[in-house]
């Protein structure tokens, strides 16, 4: 009796140690968090500095100022066949937009939303049933410690939003394996993946993580696998109903292969590029930090341990996430490329999904060593590497708040008129001005919605006749190109009136 009490004595205190241990790790983690956002948000706050923010910040104003869904800007007038949405789908735009509907539309609302959506995060992972409190809170350092939550978290992106979605699944899974099975629950969870695959198509794959838990009959099993079939096609078939196609980049390029070449043109060019991006990978670039590239390495490393761990013991569900996590990146070599951050923002949520898989099941001998060299490499040393964007954005902020609006703007304003929706061709060069970008207006005076067309790969002012357009905003030059000659400042833009003929 006393060795018996003596054992749950040992086992208390041992337990009460890895708590206090994990959750001290948790609370310096939050602490610089805390310190980062301090900086982000203090004094005039941050605005969007690049495009990609710019884009998704404009989107959601429009929503809010127009009080219907699609988006401000698109690419060369490509838009969705449902909806008036560019190629990044309507899933971002309707968060955003709902947020920036009941929050406002000022630069700081997406911040505060990615704060909500991390600290839910955290939340949901702390509600695992059936673990301890150590592995819950470890839990919560699988994606706090993540390097797109850190870097992005202050930002207008919407990597945070596939944070949430990752942790969300997840822990339905975790709840789907504890409970019994029933059809309707299935085909919830089923419907909660093609919500998901809404904003990014490959979780529709992650439907097939239902197939990995052995409390299924043989039966359930076929039914499963067929609907995961189902909603994988659907998924297929729903994303270019809801996206527009993208005319730049590698993924457009496979049809001139196509059409050149044939068949062995396009694996010839996706070939080239898995080879490309391979060395590209493993290489260390010399224009970002140590962490940049051991978060590379780590993402492999912790698909090799869990690969070899679930195998090891049998375990089928881990299996299927590591087969799933392996689709990921090879989708990522084989069509995309692992350049200017694509990488990290596409093998994130997949990193985390592994994460969390191994912190919840697998031994202590795996689990700490996992979590040491996140906190460390992936996580810590990223907050240092955060702070110079988010000075950009803060300089870009005092910038907007110092100046006033370009003079094109009230143009737009007073020119566009009309019941439906207008679109206007705005210069190229705005990607490199994206303080101008921002200013852009998603309603006129008249209440007439605003939308612009920017060209890629041909001139900026140039029209495809996808949709009506009348008026562009050019530089001097693009507008003397274009035949259009009008009086604007140089080194500014001036709108145009292109008529609504063809060019």
């Amino acid at each position: 009796m006393t060795r018996g009490l003596l054992n749950l004595i040992y086992g208390r205190l041992a337990s009460c140690v890895k708590s206090i241990t994990v959750l001290a790790l948790v609370m310096v983690v939050a602490r610089e968090y805390v310190l980062l956002g301090r900086y982000a948000l203090s004094g005039d706050g941050i605005a969007p500095a690049w495009s990609d923010e710019v884009a998704y910040h404009l989107n959601a104003k429009y929503v809010s100022e127009n009080g219907q869904f699609g988006d401000a800007v698109i690419v060369e007038e490509l838009e969705s066949k449902v909806g008036h949405f560019g190629n990044h789908g309507p899933a971002y735009t309707f968060l955003d937009g709902i947020t920036y509907k009941l929050a406002g539309s000022s630069f700081n609302v997406k911040v505060y939303s990615n704060i909500c959506i991390l600290l839910l995060c955290t939340l949901l992972l702390l509600s695992t049933p059936g673990l301890s409190l150590a592995r819950r809170l470890a839990l919560t350092l699988v994606p706090l410690t993540s390097v797109v939550s850190i870097v992005y978290v202050f930002s207008y992106m919407q990597e945070i939003v596939q944070v949430g979605i990752t942790c969300l699944l997840w822990r339905s899974l975790w709840g789907f394996s504890l409970r019994p099975h029933t059809w309707l629950r299935i085909a919830l969870f089923l419907l909660l993946i093609f919500l998901a695959a809404v904003a990014r198509v490959y979780w529709a794959l992650l439907s097939l993580a239902l197939l990995g838990f052995p409390n299924l009959t043989k039966r359930e099993l076929v039914g499963v696998f067929l609907l995961g079939q189902l909603l994988i096609i659907a998924a297929i078939t729903t994303f270019p109903l809801l996206n527009a196609s993208y005319p730049v980049g590698f993924l457009a390029s496979l049809g001139q292969h196509l059409s050149t070449s044939g068949y062995e043109g396009v694996l010839g060019a996706i070939q080239k590029n898995i080879f490309f991006n391979l060395e590209n990978f493993f290489r260390y670039p010399s224009n970002e930090s140590l962490s940049y590239f051991a978060n590379r390495l780590l993402f492999v490393t912790i698909w090799v341990a869990l690969s070899i761990w679930s195998i090891k013991t049998k375990n089928r569900f881990a299996v299927i996430i590591s087969f799933f996590c392996l689709l990921q990146f090879i989708a990522l070599l084989a069509f995309y490329d692992t350049l200017y951050w694509r990488d990290q923002r596409m093998f994130a949520a997949p990193m985390i999904l592994m994460g969390l898989v191994i912190v919840s099941q697998a031994s202590a001998l795996l689990v700490v060593p996992l979590l040491s060299t996140a906190i460390y490499i992936a996580g810590l040393a990223n907050f240092d590497y955060a702070r110079p964007f988010i000075t950009i954005k803060r300089q870009q902020a005092s910038s907007l708040k110092s100046q006033a609006p370009p003079p094109f703007v009230e143009e737009l304003h007073s020119l566009i008129h009309g019941e439906s929706l207008q679109t206007v061709i705005i210069s190229t060069t705005m990607l490199n001005s994206t303080q101008v970008m921002t200013g852009l207006p998603v309603r006129s005076n008249t209440g007439t919605p605003i939308r612009y067309s920017m060209n890629l790969g041909a001139q900026p002012w140039k029209r495809y006749n996808r949709t009506p357009i009348q008026y562009a905003v050019l530089t001097p030059n693009e507008a003397h190109e274009a035949g259009h000659d009008r009086a604007i400042n140089a080194g500014g833009y001036g709108v145009v009136d292109l008529g609504t003929s063809q060019q």
